[in-house]
């Protein structure tokens, strides 16, 4: 199951082989596929958009996407099979790779690796373009989000103690977040 603010989503993959599943999401008790790589493992869902990041190239007939790219869905358009252009998180072409993505009641996190350390950022949608900020924690090291449930609960960022970092940052998820 699958939560985002507004429902639960309840999902069935059918494993193919240890890398590789087909999704389905269960509505009125059928099971409808998903048009979503094999390797592509589902990150959550926001405001009606199914995320997922990519552990291979994808070929679309709007272009390639690149291994590692942080992607998002209409997921009532993915059901419907309804033709769309997937919309880019993260591309990993512009430098770096992604540690984690976790999707709150405001906003998505997703904690990058650049050049050997992490920074936060925090990703929102607005009339379906999606804006990203880095949420400033502190310099040196990597950091790893502690929480980020569908409430609007803040999250713990622990600093991973390289080149000196101390300490612990509270980041508020609403538009007001404090480090």
């Amino acid at each position: 199951m699958v939560r985002d603010p507004q429902e639960e989503h309840d999902f069935v993959t059918r494993v193919i082989d240890f890398w590789n599943d087909e999704k389905f999401l269960v509505i009125d008790n059928e099971l409808r596929s998903l048009d979503l790589p094999g390797d592509a493992p589902i990150q959550g869902i926001f405001r009606g958009q199914i995320l997922v990041a990519l552990r291979s190239d994808w070929t679309r007939p709007e272009g390639i996407y690149a291994q590692g790219s942080v992607l998002s869905f209409d997921l009532q358009k993915l059901v419907d099979q309804e033709s769309q252009s997937a919309s880019v998180l993260f591309d990993p072409c512009d430098g770096g790779s992604v540690e984690s993505v976790h999707a709150s009641a405001q906003c998505v996190l997703v904690n990058i690796n650049r050049d050997v350390q992490t920074g936060l950022f925090r990703y929102t949608l607005e009339d379906g373009q999606w804006s990203s900020q880095r949420i400033p924690l502190g310099e040196g090291g990597s950091t790893a989000e502690g929480a980020a449930g569908t409430g609007p609960s803040p999250v713990l960022c622990l600093p991973v103690a390289l080149a000196g970092a101390q300490g612990a940052w509270l980041a508020r998820t609403e538009a007001g977040y404090r480090a």
